[in-house]
């Protein structure tokens, strides 16, 4: 006897599509939760730089299965406090996350990731690499939030960009080359 899950498969998703408007409520509040993430008050150790968009959602799929959102996040601070305050947001780490001291240190950006996703299965949130792998694929992306970014991250972005090109050319050149051997 097979269990319901065996039947679906190890990676499917149990959910049904979701609605277009479903989809833009989803995103109207990741926004929301941006605003209170760059207000001035925000006890955050990290602004939100820009959100991307990509995937079924800026396809214009009336049924996207998720809401696939690039978060590029910036240190609130320029100096001394932004160690400082990376720190106290560390020392509230919920014990379940700090026993592992890699997630421990990665907890400041970790807490803003976790809440502009607020918990929902519906959104997938990627950062710049997952960016870069995007563009790198030539799929598109539009920029809802934030402004173009500075020269240095567009420079780090672009030569992610140009790594990822690579990698998927040299990918697609050995398929070819082990198709046409196998022929």
């Amino acid at each position: 006897m097979t269990t319901k899950r065996e039947r679906r498969g190890p990676y499917k998703k149990s959910w049904t599509p979701m609605r277009r408007t479903t989809a833009d409520t989803l995103l109207a509040q990741v926004l929301e939760r941006v605003a209170v993430v760059n207000a001035p008050t925000s006890p955050y150790a990290y602004q939100v730089a820009s959100v991307w968009v990509f995937g079924s959602y800026l396809k214009g799929a009336d049924r996207p299965n998720d809401l696939d959102i690039a978060v590029q996040l910036k240190a609130r601070y320029d100096d001394q406090r932004q160690a400082q305050t990376k720190e106290e947001r560390r020392e509230g780490c919920p014990d379940h996350i700090a026993r592992v001291w890699l997630d421990r240190l990665s907890w400041p950006e970790t807490e803003v990731q976790r809440f502009l996703k607020s918990g929902s299965p519906r959104i997938s949130l990627h950062d710049d690499d997952d960016l870069a792998w995007v563009i790198a694929s030539d799929q598109p992306v539009k920029l809802v939030y934030g402004e173009k970014m500075a020269v240095e991250d567009l420079t780090t972005l672009e030569w992610k960009i140009q790594i990822r090109k690579k990698e998927i050319a040299e990918k697609r050149a050995k398929e070819a080359a082990e198709g046409g051997a196998t022929s």
